[in-house]
């Protein structure tokens, strides 16, 4: 196969290869590859849906050029796309192509394919020698019963020093979770909704809660338990060297799902090995390299980055705006259930009021065409408002300041709708700025956060004032920009002299 997405199945006009997840799961692939394929070709199935389109070489190539338009990827990304998409071509002849459909059958439509008929062995000799040697292979491994599983895991002690070593390795391998730990973790997931808890907030969890099973298969006896947990924690301090900040983040996911889910009644358990508490000074540009980050920028992240630069915003803030947070009148934007769950007031900056007005238009435009298309409404920040005002989703005042290009499928609800700007493209898009603008620095979208509160302080702000604008509980946290100041006759000492 080629780089420029050519396939070599020429016959083939449509497929509708239904049990590509099963054969890629069988495939021998590594987990990475398996997820990584899986992900690209949901992607382009439900661009197919959308589209009411059937799947073809064609829009394949289509549909991978979108992409590249949209999210401007690195080579390698663009090139695992047209990986995934020449398997699931590659494997998809298994099905009988359209105009070889000989029987006289009518071909079933199905999600904007065609349902095609599985060929038997004796019809293709490629299939034949296939299943040949797929028999060759399951006689191989009747022969050879002693042969370990793939998944086959030898569990040690996790108090010897060699074993621990050997365990740590296994520890985050892919493992086949049981029906318990499933069941388990879908009430941790249900629970975590029952309760509110962020989206973000849910995913960290699971995430924690399914390395923590996984250490309990590979070194303990498969039963999460508080002594478990305990050598959990102390393998993230001492194997892994996690800070302290980190290991605080599994405790509380570990602590919820063994005290909320198990039921289980946790006594003291303070003895584990501690994380490193870590000083970290935040990185600060100053307005010259600042002026070259946004130079870098293409005009719609220019904006973005402007105003999370004028306002302090979080980035899930920023990405959450909604038409009406912008107050043009009285110059200020409401910052509706940031960090903690609070409501906040921060300026709109005056030389970005006639750009956001343009922005305004642009959403506009997309919120009619969504009313047009009879699409969902946005997603509402809880499931009371949906109730108490069933069409405030379709309404313009509710709609994202940022709506993204696509329809895309909400995580929790699974409806297609009209999402906000995905965060991680603005997030690659700065990464990618500062290299062209020969930043020496690890500069991200929070970066422009610590320079919003900086250059405040610089400027004689008071550090209250800064810390209300920031959102932070406490002053301590506001605290730490004051070891980054650089005016005149604060600057460190050092014995250098001219």
């Amino acid at each position: 196969m080629h780089s420029d997405f050519m396939f070599t199945i020429r016959s083939m006009k449509t497929i509708l290869f239904t049990h590509w997840e099963t054969v890629l799961r069988n495939s021998g692939f590594h987990c990475s590859k398996i997820q990584s394929h899986t992900i690209t070709i949901r992607w382009y199935l439900g661009w197919l849906k959308r589209r009411g389109e059937k799947a073809t070489c064609q829009n394949a190539r289509e549909f991978v050029a979108e992409l590249i338009r949209e999210r401007s990827p690195e080579d390698w990304m663009a090139e695992r796309w047209r990986q995934a998409l020449r398997w699931f071509f590659v494997n998809a002849p298994e099905r009988v192509p359209v105009h070889q459909n000989k029987g006289g059958q009518t071909l079933a439509r199905f999600g904007g394919g065609v349902q095609m008929v599985p060929m038997s062995p004796q019809t293709s000799p490629r299939l034949q020698g296939e299943a040949d040697r797929k028999e060759s292979r399951i006689q191989d491994r009747k022969e050879k019963p002693d042969e370990p599983h793939e998944f086959r895991v030898i569990r040690p002690s996790f108090q010897t020093a060699e074993n621990g070593e050997k365990s740590a390795k296994r520890v985050h391998e892919t493992l086949p979770d049981s029906k318990d730990a499933d069941a388990n973790l879908n009430k941790a997931r249900e629970l975590m909704r029952v309760r509110h808890m962020s989206l973000a907030t849910e995913r960290s969890y699971l995430g924690w809660l399914k390395r923590f099973l996984r250490f309990c298969k590979v070194c303990g006896d498969g039963n999460p338990s508080q002594e478990s947990l305990q050598s959990y924690l102390t393998h993230l301090a001492v194997r892994e060297g996690v800070s302290a900040s980190t290991q605080k983040q599994a405790l509380n996911a570990c602590v919820f799902f063994l005290r909320e889910v198990m039921k289980l009644e946790l006594g003291d358990f303070s003895s584990f090995m501690r994380g490193r508490i870590r000083r970290s000074i935040p990185v600060v540009l100053s307005r010259e390299e600042l002026q070259r980050l946004f130079d870098a920028l293409p005009a719609r992240y220019r904006l973005m980055a402007r105003l999370q630069y004028g306002t302090g915003l979080r980035l899930s803030e920023l990405m959450r705006l909604r038409v009406k947070d912008v107050d043009f009148a009285r110059r200020q934007i409401v910052v509706r259930a940031g960090k903690g769950n609070k409501d906040r007031l921060v300026g709109l900056p005056e030389p970005l009021a006639g750009e956001l007005e343009t922005q305004l238009r642009y959403a506009r435009t997309l919120h009619e065409e969504d009313r047009r298309r009879g699409l969902p409404g946005v997603e509402m920040p809880s499931s009371g408002l949906q109730r108490k005002f069933s069409k405030s989703a379709e309404a313009w005042e509710w709609f994202w300041l940022w709506p993204g290009q696509n329809e895309s499928t909400d995580p929790r609800s699974g409806v297609i709708r009209r999402h906000h700007f995905h965060p991680g493209i603005y997030q690659k898009h700065i990464k990618q700025a500062a290299r062209r603008a020969g930043l020496a620095k690890r500069v991200t979208s929070h970066t422009l956060r610590h320079c919003f509160a900086t250059h405040l302080l610089e400027r004689g702000t008071d550090i209250r004032s800064v810390q209300d604008l920031l959102g932070h509980r406490s002053i301590e946290t506001t605290q730490i920009y004051l070891h980054v100041l650089s005016k005149p006759g604060m600057a460190l000492p050092t014995p250098l002299v001219a």
